[in-house]
């Protein structure tokens, strides 16, 4: 049927004409106004107006019809992304390939700006269903993508619970891969976070600095920190480099001595006074011939990144 039409402009409208009518013929089997509707898809303009039966979690050419919509989402109507829109939760809920997950996110991406509120939500709720550890790998990273996204649309309430899951996720997942994503995801929603978020967050990575042993969960409390402390009061990240300095001074594990140094490294341009001379002085003691190689290569990584706070005698 699209061979016939070829180039030709005359052909064209015909077939678009006769591909409505079929649309529009309700005593036809449903798989003929199917049909016709993701022809009409591949024809501009777009003149679709069996696209919620072709987007319907039962159409046989649902997945198609997603994948068709990547290229053209420019020129949906305010109508046809409101169809859009009210298939896409079901459609993420039902289907299981992941070439159509990757699909479906890609059209919430190019049309978020166009969506109320009341549309975001439910899609919003499953994306969030993808972003657990347990979930393949494609699906979790895509999922992470489009939140990245279609963050500047969503309101604060989604925001944060987004936020939460995934720093959930980032604690949880044992793939350095998700984590890296699920830490690019926050920074863009870094922000819109909340004071109360901002704490939590803070006392969830500190607790892992300090009584986790597993590497995976010391490098999400890496990450988490780092997005947390560019708004951290002064006070706060205090507290955080004492409690890290101690863990250094104590820690015999290579693995959480380099990541306590370079946590400590970050934070220390935003810490003066007394008492970060004193912490200066702490981790020079650990500067020992006597000291294991993996420590006083820590100190060192510390004092390069503190040596604007270091005085003369220092």
């Amino acid at each position: 049927i699209r061979a016939f039409a070829g180039i030709s402009p005359v052909r064209r409208q015909k077939l678009r004409e006769w591909l409505v009518e079929r649309q529009q013929d309700q005593a036809a089997d449903s798989r003929t106004r199917i049909a016709a509707a993701y022809l009409s898809l591949l024809l501009l303009p777009m003149d679709v107006p069996a696209l919620p039966e072709l987007l319907s979690p039962d159409s046989p050419l649902v997945e198609s019809a997603f994948d068709a919509l990547t290229k053209y989402t420019t020129r949906l109507s305010p109508e046809q992304i409101g169809h859009c829109a009210k298939s896409l939760p079901k459609f993420l809920e039902l289907t299981t390939s992941s070439n159509a997950h990757e699909d479906a996110m890609s059209v919430i991406a190019a049309v978020a700006p166009e969506l109320t509120n009341d549309q975001m939500v439910p899609v919003c709720d499953q994306i969030v269903r993808f972003l657990d550890p347990s979930k393949r790998q494609s699906d979790v990273r895509q999922a992470l993508e489009t939140f990245t996204k279609i963050g500047p649309w969503l309101i604060d309430e989604q925001v944060q619970r987004c936020s939460d899951v995934i720093v959930s996720l980032m604690t949880q997942t044992k793939d350095s891969v998700i984590r890296h994503d699920c830490q690019e995801s926050l920074t863009a929603f870094q922000s819109r976070l909340r004071n109360e978020q901002l704490r939590r967050y803070s006392a969830r990575a500190m607790s892992l600095f300090e009584t986790s042993t597993d590497s995976n969960e010391l490098d999400a409390a890496q990450r988490l920190l780092k997005i947390v402390s560019a708004r951290l009061p002064t006070g706060d990240l205090n507290v955080h480099a004492d409690r890290l300095l101690a863990r250094l001074e104590t820690s015999q594990d290579y693995r959480f001595l380099f990541a306590m140094a370079d946590r400590l490294k970050e934070i220390g341009p935003e810490l003066s006074g007394e008492q970060q001379r004193l912490r200066v002085e702490r981790v020079i003691a650990l500067v020992d011939p006597q000291a294991e190689d993996a420590v006083v290569r820590s100190a060192a990584i510390v004092l390069r990144g503190w040596s604007a706070s270091l005085s003369d005698e220092q």
